[in-house]
């Protein structure tokens, strides 16, 4: 096999409709489309579509994976559920990406690395999907996690500042935070695949969940694996 490419959209907040499904049917024939999904993979050639604008326009997360390397999971949230401007404040951009469309914010984790040649995607999706529901109740850890990943990488300018650190961090097990540092499993970022082991965010009296607890700010700096 030359080359391995694997798409997986979910639709979370509705259904698709059949005028939307035919549709994405015009974008592949081989594809398996569902009301809530389309998946394919691709061993020659490539989706016949840009894979940001069918997120855009009718899914909620992606993930995409190839052979050589790339690895992304993307995440859609309607404008009024978020805070942009704080999202954007905390992603540094290059391997955590925050953009805004006219009704949406799109969370992206991208990673290059190398491919294992046996993971091929299919079982990321249903341990990555927790992720959108914790930014959209206001927990913001895996953000954090992701900026420190870009940290590690010296994907940051020295002069950058240090994000809020999130409520709930030190909760973590060793293995997630490990696994954030720089062991990553396939899945690139961080273990997401623990992702829901890990125990709730604090919450706050009145019952809305505690998103960040302000911490001085520090100068971006090297995580070294294991830390």
């Amino acid at each position: 096999m030359s080359e391995y490419q694997y798409y997986d959209f979910r639709a979370l907040d509705r259904p698709l409709t059949r005028n939307e499904m035919a549709a994405l049917r015009s974008v592949s024939t081989r594809a398996a489309i569902t009301a809530t999904s389309f998946t394919n993979h691709y061993e020659w050639g490539d989706l016949k579509a840009n894979p940001s604008k069918l997120l855009e326009k009718y899914f909620d997360a992606s993930v995409y994976v190839a052979n050589w390397g790339t690895h992304e999971f993307c995440i859609r949230l309607p404008q009024g559920s978020v805070d942009y401007k704080l999202l954007k404040a905390m992603v540094p951009g290059e391997s955590l990406r925050v953009r805004k469309t006219a009704a949406f914010v799109i969370v992206e984790f991208v990673l290059e690395s190398e491919w294992d040649g046996e993971d091929d995607g299919t079982g990321w999706m249903a341990s990555l999907m927790p992720l959108r529901s914790d930014l959209l109740r206001g927990d913001l850890r895996c953000l954090y996690l992701g900026w420190l990943r870009c940290a590690q990488d010296g994907g940051l300018d020295e002069d950058k500042l240090e994000p809020p650190v999130p409520a709930g961090l030190e909760e973590l097990s060793r293995p997630w935070t490990r696994a954030s540092a720089g062991e990553t499993t396939s899945c690139g970022v961080f273990d997401v695949r623990t992702y829901s082991k890990l125990p709730p965010c604090p919450l706050q009296a009145n019952g809305v969940r505690q998103a960040i607890s302000w911490q001085p700010p520090m100068r971006a700096r090297r995580r070294e694996p294991g830390c």
